[in-house]
């Protein structure tokens, strides 16, 4: 049943237990067992306790104004909206005028960050920048290859390293190699690392680090990549990226469809971070800016 018909069921269900002499009543008294019914609700569909709670509450403060399951529904639909208007950010990926450019992209293993980079170089190559794209997976062969394809499509220039090489030389030698070529954006692909690996964790760590040798300025965006089907564990990722390096913004993932947007609602809720893009499809094209009123209408979709 889609998000919205069960919260429409919840006040509907309370309208129909009324007693004959509260008929009388245009308004649909509010009771601690439907606002529970509707924290659970919400909690079901991937919105975090907390969220969950304030979304309730506000609704009890604004009980006078329910007068059927339909207003009750417009009501929640209201604070879901607001909650996302408050915390979200969004902005264009970045492109300085005069010097270099450069983009550390990180993510958990399977949220198509390898994917999104070639999006990327055509996002801008169509703005007219050149952009080098670094292959910083040196540990997968697979992923070299399927960037040195996908750069080849495209156009644009790419720089690998050896098998198993250094991640944070590679990133430093692509920053020194798009400055003497005078290219525009540099976009730095990480390997795919669970947060909770502190290993892996240090080595982003350092490439960050290394990069920055260069310029105190470099990198100009650590951006999280965040698969968004994935649900409740959106929020542990941030958490976990930020701990280690300093996220300035998420590219949202299988943006195709937003099965899971309580998640995503949730985070922003936690979290006020910037969203810089979303990646959906296969196709080389499939890459935009995040749009609200879009996000919304999946939401209630759900």
């Amino acid at each position: 049943m889609p998000f919205f018909s069960k919260i429409k069921k919840i006040f509907s269900l309370g309208s129909e237990k009324k007693s004959p002499a509260k008929k009388v009543s245009k308004n649909i008294v509010v009771t601690t067992e439907m606002a529970e019914d509707l924290e659970r609700t919400l909690i079901q569909a991937n919105f975090s306790f907390s969220l969950a709670q304030d979304i309730s509450k506000r609704l009890l403060k604004v009980s006078k104004k329910i007068d059927t399951a339909d207003s009750a529904v417009e009501l929640v639909r209201m604070s879901v909206q607001q909650c996302v208007e408050k915390y979200v950010n969004v902005r264009e990926l970045p492109l300085k005028k005069l010097g270099l450019t450069v983009i550390v992209l990180v993510g958990a293993n399977g949220t198509g960050k390898t994917t999104l980079t070639p999006k990327l170089c055509k996002y801008y190559t169509d703005l007219g920048a050149k952009p080098l794209l670094a292959v910083g997976d040196t540990f997968r062969a697979a992923a070299q290859e399927q960037s040195e394809i996908w750069a080849k499509r495209v156009g644009v220039a790419i720089h690998q390293g050896a098998y198993k090489s250094d991640p944070a030389s590679l990133a430093f030698e692509a920053c020194e190699r798009a400055k003497r070529e005078g290219r525009d954006v540099v976009i730095i692909d990480t390997a795919g690392r669970l947060h909770t690996n502190e290993d892996l964790m240090y080595q982003l760590q350092k490439i960050v680090r290394v990069v920055g040798k260069i310029d105190k300025s470099f990198p100009h965006e650590v951006l999280l990549t965040l698969d968004s089907t994935t649900g409740a564990h959106l929020l542990s990722q941030v958490e976990g990226y930020k701990k280690f390096v300093d996220v300035s913004g998420v590219i949202l993932t299988k943006g195709d469809g937003y099965s899971t947007g309580g998640a995503l609602i949730s985070l922003l809720y936690r979290n006020t971070v910037d969203i810089l893009g979303v990646s959906y499809g296969e196709d080389i094209d499939s890459f935009g800016p995040f749009k609200l009123e879009k996000f919304l209408e999946r939401i209630v979709q759900s």
